[in-house]
């Protein structure tokens, strides 16, 4: 009903969706069918929720699905799309896009082969998810098989830049076909494997801005250790109060006690900071540019504010419910209320102004009524009362005494619809 109405007013836009997921602590101790203890994302022992939240391509929301907490979040990106696609009669082809986290042979294959439509995602460099030669592409300097593209701002500051791999060969150089072949089997319905292979191109791409901050993230995490380096505190980091239940022992082969040494993995420290600031993206479009791939898959921010709004401002959290009727609930007034938020944002004030203002104006807007029918004006100025005056027209909304008819005129704002 409330994408129905959205429709009326607002064309949606389905040619490209993003997807993720996150999930909610509950500030309970037993869990039960629907809230169950698995990996949270606030690194909280309790019984979580799990939300996998679509928008459309204005990033408007479109669709949310809410299960227990100890369930993977990858089969609902093609369980959301493939329903919303029915429900909204969706014939024509989308571009599904979504983090590493996601990207998995299931989700590709349902993407290009089951639904026909086209995905990107981003995809891990670190482990074992590529090969040797793959990784030792990434950090290539150019040559005349590497060439990197820089992307600069209007004041020449670098934002990123970027190079391209349709395919790899087995050794130290690099050659590019007109594809690269995804090859892969899977268990489809847990029975049959089938084998299938995608085209898609590779984009690696380099932002100075996010290698400063994953660097200082991995440096602040190995100051860490250094000043708490123990085999105990490792372990009470990862299970918590219950370590004290726990005894700390090494012995040899003959039985006799020797004392545990720990040490940093140097080399693996080595390689995080090596890769700061790359990433991969993959895609099925094969003939689209670079900079508009780059562009579409960066779009996937207004996905994890979306979580942060509904986790802060609109206070989905903490929670002390159990009954799953009552959850669900509670989580679709704060999914109604985001929606709406983003709508304002977006459609009503063209993105120029941000969303945590637009809450912090309309929690103090307030007006006083007085006996003779006029209004006085309690609400604290700020930079935002300019930019909704602006936009709205409403050259009244900051003064200090309001009349009946002003008061008329805020409420009578004609919505700019396109």
């Amino acid at each position: 009903m409330l994408n129905h109405h959205i429709s009326l007013l607002w064309k949606r836009n389905l040619n490209k969706v993003y997807f993720d997921c996150t999930n909610y602590y509950f500030e309970i101790d037993l869990e039960n069918d629907f809230l169950k203890k698995g990996p949270s994302k606030e690194n909280r022992r309790l019984p979580l929720m799990g939300q996998a939240l679509l928008l459309d391509e204005n990033q408007i929301p479109l669709d949310t699905e809410f299960y227990p907490g100890n369930e993977s979040e990858k089969p609902y990106l093609r369980n959301r799309i493939e329903d919303m696609k029915n429900r909204n009669n969706v014939k024509g082809r989308i571009i599904q896009v979504a983090d590493k986290g996601l990207n998995c042979a299931r989700n590709i294959y349902s993407a290009v082969i089951e639904a026909n439509d086209g995905y990107i995602f981003s995809k891990s460099i670190r482990g074992k998810s590529l090969s040797k030669v793959e990784k030792e592409w990434i950090l290539t300097s150019d040559d005349d098989m590497n060439k990197w593209i820089d992307v600069r701002n209007s004041n020449g500051e670098l934002m990123y830049k970027y190079k391209t791999a349709k395919s790899l060969t087995k050794s130290k150089r690099i050659v590019e076909y007109d594809t690269y072949t995804y090859k892969c089997k899977i268990n489809i319905d847990d029975e049959k494997e089938t084998e299938f292979a995608v085209k898609e191109k590779r984009i690696i791409t380099y932002n100075p801005q996010l290698a400063r901050k994953q660097r200082n993230e991995i440096l602040k995490e190995v100051d860490k250790l250094k000043s708490v380096l123990s085999y105990k505190f490792a372990v009470k980091e990862e299970i918590g109060d219950a370590a004290k239940y726990l005894n700390f022992e090494a012995k040899d082969k003959d039985g006799i006690k020797v004392k545990i040494a720990t040490s940093l993995n140097q080399e693996k420290i080595d390689e995080d900071l090596a890769y700061c600031g790359y990433n991969m993206l993959i895609t099925s479009e094969l003939d689209a540019p670079v900079e508009d791939i780059y562009k579409t898959y960066h779009n996937l921010w207004r996905i994890e504010e979306s979580f942060r709004i509904m986790k802060t401002y609109l206070e989905a959290r903490p929670v002390f419910l159990s009954n799953e009727d009552t959850i669900k609930g509670h989580f679709l007034i704060c999914y109604f209320s985001l929606t709406l938020l983003r709508l304002l944002e977006l459609k009503t004030f063209k993105d120029k102004i941000p969303i945590g203002q637009i809450i912090d104006f309309i929690r103090q807007y307030k007006i006083t009524k007085n006996y003779d029918e006029s209004y006085i004006n309690n609400s604290t100025y700020s930079k935002t009362f300019e930019g909704i005056k602006e936009i709205l027209g409403l050259s009244k909304l900051g003064n200090l005494y309001l009349s009946k008819r002003d008061i008329e005129l805020l409420f009578k704002t004609d919505l700019d619809v396109d």
